[in-house]
C-alpha cells in the first residue's frame, strides 16, 4: 500500500510505541523482525550498526523510564548491552526521551516519513473499510524476495548517506 525503501515505518512504530508505553501503565511493547531490518533500524538510529550482520536471534532494546518528577528516559541495548546514542550523556546510562524526539525530528527523511506514515495510515483505514484482504498469489513470491534486497540494500545505503552528511556538519 505505502511502500518505502528506508527503514523509517519500523522507526516511526517503535518511537510511536515508546511514546505511548512512557504515557500509559503499559509494561512492554514487542516487535519481531528480520535481521535485515535490524541492521537497517540500527543504520537509521544514528549510525549504531557497526557492520556486523546481525546474527539469529539479536535482540535491539528500547527501554523507557520514568522519574518520579514525571521526566522520561530511554536507552538503548542491543544483545543487552548498552548503546550509547547520539546527543545523549555520555557517562549515563540512561538518555532524556526528549534526545530521541529530537531526533527525529532534525532527521528530514524520519520527520517527512512520520508526516507520510500518517497520511498512509489514513489511506490504509479507508482501504480497508472498502475492500477485504486478498490471499496472496504464487506470482507475488519472486516480486517479494526482490523487492526485500532493494529495500534492504538502498535502505541502509540512504541510512549511511545521512550518517555521513551528519557527521559532516
Amino acid at each position: 500500500r505505502c511502500g518505502t525503501v528506508t527503514p523509517a515505518p519500523l522507526l516511526m512504530q517503535v518511537v510511536r510505541g515508546l511514546l505511548s508505553r512512557a504515557r500509559s501503565k503499559g509494561k512492554l511493547y514487542l516487535i519481531g523482525t528480520h535481521d535485515t531490518t535490524v541492521a537497517c533500524l540500527l543504520q537509521a538510529l544514528g549510525g549504531l550498526w557497526d557492520g556486523h550482520w546481525p546474527h539469529y536471534g539479536e535482540t535491539v532494546s528500547v527501554e523507557t523510564y520514568q522519574s518520579e518528577e514525571g521526566r522520561r528516559f530511554f536507552r538503548i541495548l542491543r544483545n543487552h548491552k548498552i548503546v550509547h546514542f547520539p546527543g545523549c550523556p555520555p557517562a549515563s546510562p540512561l538518555c532524556p526521551l526528549s534526545v530521541l524526539e529530537g531526533f527525529i525530528a532534525s532527521d528530514p527523511v524520519l520527520a517527512s516519513e512520520a508526516y507520510r506514515q500518517q497520511r498512509c495510515e489514513e489511506v490504509a483505514d479507508l482501504e480497508d473499510s472498502a475492500m477485504s484482504p486478498r490471499p496472496p498469489g504464487p506470482s507475488q513470491g519472486r516480486f517479494f524476495w526482490l523487492w526485500t534486497i532493494m529495500t534492504f540494500v538502498l535502505g541502509c545505503l540512504l541510512g549511511r548517506l545521512l550518517n555521513t552528511l551528519k557527521q559532516q556538519r
